[in-house]
């Protein structure tokens, strides 16, 4: 990846949005585990912007693809992210908000239809320990899109390791009462002009991996100049799923 790379991406464990940075974080080594989760929590969208794609699903011999729309709304102090899962066949509707602050807790909203065909209802607020569940029944979680982990008690930064052939931070985030995933361990570029998540790995409370979010160097496409994020991967260890998240990008 150049270091000139022009994009972060967002991913809880493990999903995303990507945007232009505002502002990347300062060229310093961060001091320890919360310096570095606070640095990715303070990065912000430049721009409103909306992204299509396409969760592919695959569980066992079922395969299934379900579109989506991506909405990023930035504001002074905040900004918004929501995603739209369109209906098909044999999914429902669904609608997901999240008010992402860089300090501070988030807000979730959430709505879905009762059954496919149906039209989604009001959103509804949401509580952080009720995002756990998947989206459009794929391996992503809702709270993964929102970035929770970096905001869990515990942050430490470990020692650099390269990954994917790119030298990177390694970030553990551990919520001892989180009743799912307790510890998320996370490689974040150093090279890129924002901090990026390139893979996050979660495990269960008795040290299992549970999950794997992964950008491989062939999920990137460069777009009127500029690395733009095309697919990633996320793998469910527990169940042998695997979702791949694919956007649609310009000249697709």
């Amino acid at each position: 990846m150049n270091p000139k790379v022009r994009f972060f991406v967002l991913a809880g464990f493990l999903t995303l949005a990507i945007v232009t940075a505002v502002s990347a974080a300062d060229g310093d080594e961060p001091a320890s585990g919360e310096d570095l989760a606070a640095r990715l929590r303070s990065l912000q969208p430049a721009k409103m912007s909306e992204i299509t794609g396409i969760l592919k699903i695959r569980a066992g011999a079922v395969r299934k693809e379900v579109p989506f729309l991506l909405r990023i709304e930035p504001s002074s102090n905040d900004w918004k992210t929501t995603y739209e899962i369109a209906g098909t066949a044999d999914t429902a509707a669904e609608k997901f908000v999240v008010i992402h602050r860089a300090s501070g807790s988030n807000d979730y909203f959430f709505a879905k239809a009762a059954r496919s065909g149906d039209q989604i209802g009001a959103l509804q607020p949401m509580a952080a320990e009720q995002t756990a569940v998947p989206l459009a029944g794929s391996d992503f979680w809702l709270g993964d899109l929102a970035l929770d982990f970096l905001r869990w008690p515990q942050q430490r930064k470990l020692k650099g390791e390269m990954r994917l052939g790119q030298p990177c931070y390694v970030l553990e985030s551990v919520n001892p009462a989180a009743k799912e995933v307790v510890k998320v361990k996370s490689w974040i570029v150093k090279e890129a002009e924002a901090p990026a998540i390139l893979v996050a790995e979660a495990y269960d409370a008795k040290g299992k991996q549970v999950k794997e979010f992964t950008i491989s160097g062939g999920g990137l496409r460069k777009v009127n100049g500029q690395y733009q994020l095309e697919e990633m991967k996320i793998r469910n260890y527990k169940t042998g799923s695997q979702t791949t998240l694919k956007f649609n990008l310009p000249g697709d």
